[in-house]
């Protein structure tokens, strides 16, 4: 008697393998588990973001029209299979997508990619999630990080901190983070409290071999010769461990340090001394600040940089130079007048051109002595970089009725060099400067009850088909009820 048998399992695979080809290519092969945390996101102006079989697109009543990535000076590049949508308490939502983080803002057309840079978690990201102090948590398929939002660069979390291996689902309760993996959730609680923001007391830092204390009355002060890069030095004592052990006592296992000069609001890297290679002679602030593995930021050590003009720098010397130069010059017209009977006034005259003309040159020469009266002012030029933006700094103030106001910082009378010297404030020592914004709203803007306002940076990319709006940098964002 023979039995007949059905198909054995390796024909089984070959036939489950053959249909993944013949039908699987609409959905691309990523991590298990659900593909969309949010699956709509109702935005400021009143349209919705929807996520549709893996494409992002934004409804506005009967009008559906799908939002792309510019991708460079001709083309537009699709951002592939959507999987989590982040809400930001300033408006704008972050995608994680097929090929990268995107962020999307309202009534713009085109999203922007997040360039995520050193310390940041690699791989086609899975989950995003937007914590109450705008950090953006990212779980890739290699691990869960935290990135700084407008400038990319951020930490992982440690493996051994994770619930068990990918893929991870992220998502925040309040002032919590929950991250869910195959063995479980875990939680990091107190990722906003300014308490632990201020401890970090495991951190030491020295600038040129001096230690520097945060509780001092006034920050040291450090002489330093026109040329010379002061040389930023950080390191953690032993303690407890734990990616979040800002409090006192503690010492994170991961964590960086940043610094800034003058109060700008670009953090860099110990390692990139660019923006110290170049001091003018005079003062200058040096802060450095610590981040703990949650990204929680420390109150700063601070330092003052007084860079020593070399003597030919010096106004004594200078002066004394244009008395010899206009003296020499005036000498030796007068010999030559002598000779041709040149009258007096013309001597003068000749004199006072070619003295102006030789401070013209010197001007040229050492590009300090840019200025008036010698040079009056400047026009500079820049390189056109197809991959870089326009970029424009910009208030906006958002009314109790939804209404946005967009203001600069000129035209409300509020700076005349640079809007940056009333931004800076707002953006990293928000306390008095932000009070006295509040202060001041019935001024600018009778009538209306401003409920938040954003330090933005307005985004454009230049392209041959034209100028392209691109979603814009929210650098700082504050409502009446607090700050985020």
């Amino acid at each position: 008697m023979s039995i007949r048998r059905g198909p054995g399992p390796a024909a089984i695979w070959l036939l489950a393998l053959g249909v993944l080809a013949i039908g699987g290519g609409a959905v691309p092969a990523l991590a298990e588990g659900p593909r969309v945390a949010a699956e709509s996101r109702l935005e400021r102006d009143g349209a919705r973001l929807e996520v549709r079989e893996g494409r992002l697109v934004r409804v506005a009543g009967a009008d559906v029209a799908e939002l792309e990535a510019l991708g460079g000076p001709e083309a537009d590049v699709v951002m592939g299979w959507v999987w989590d949508l982040a809400p930001d308490p300033s408006g704008l939502t972050y995608v994680a997508a097929e090929r990268g983080v995107f962020v999307v803002a309202p009534g713009v057309t085109t999203v922007a990619e997040v360039v995520r840079q050193e310390g940041a978690p690699s791989g086609a990201p899975r989950s995003v999630a937007m914590d109450g102090r705008r950090r953006l948590w990212i779980a890739t398929e290699k691990g869960v990080g935290v990135i700084d939002v407008n400038l990319g660069w951020g930490l992982c979390l440690p493996p051994s901190e994770l619930p068990g291996p990918g893929p991870f689902r992220l998502r925040t309760e309040g002032e919590d983070l929950v991250v869910q993996g195959a063995s479980g959730e875990k939680r990091w609680s107190g990722l906003g409290d300014p308490a632990a923001e201020g401890a970090f007391d495991w951190l030491e830092v020295r600038v040129n071999g001096t230690p520097l204390d945060r509780a001092a009355a006034a920050p040291p002060s450090l002489e330093l010769a026109l040329g010379d890069v002061p040389i930023i030095q950080a390191s953690a004592s032993t303690g407890a461990a734990g990616p979040g052990a800002a409090g006192k006592g503690a010492r994170a296992t991961k964590w960086i340090a940043r610094y800034r000069v003058n109060g700008h609001h670009w953090l860099r890297s110990l390692d990139d001394d660019e923006a110290l290679c170049d001091l003018a002679p005079g003062r200058h602030r040096l802060e450095i600040f610590g981040y703990d593995g949650l990204l929680r930021r420390s109150r700063p050590w601070a330092v003052e940089l007084l860079v020593r003009a070399p003597f030919y720098y010096r106004k004594s010397f200078l002066v004394g130079a244009v008395g010899v130069l206009g003296a020499g010059i005036l000498l030796l017209f007068t010999l030559r007048a002598r000779r041709r009977g040149t009258p007096p006034a013309r001597v003068l005259a000749s004199s006072a051109i070619l003295g102006t003309i030789c401070l013209q040159v010197a001007a040229g020469i050492w590009p300090h002595a840019k200025g008036w009266p010698f040079v009056g002012y400047s026009m500079y030029s820049e390189p056109f970089d197809p991959t870089g933006y326009v970029h424009e700094a910009l208030l906006h103030f958002q009314d109790d009725r939804g209404r946005l106001h967009s203001r600069s910082a000129y035209s409300m009378g509020l700076a005349i060099d640079n809007p940056w010297q009333v931004l800076h404030p707002l953006i990293y020592d928000n306390g008095p400067a932000v009070d006295r914004m509040w202060s001041i709203m019935p001024t600018l803007f009778p009538g209306k009850r401003i409920t938040s306002f954003q330090v933005v940076s307005e985004r454009t990319k230049l392209t041959t088909k034209g100028p392209a709006q691109v979603p814009h940098l929210v650098l700082a964002h504050f409502e009446r009820e607090g700050v985020r």
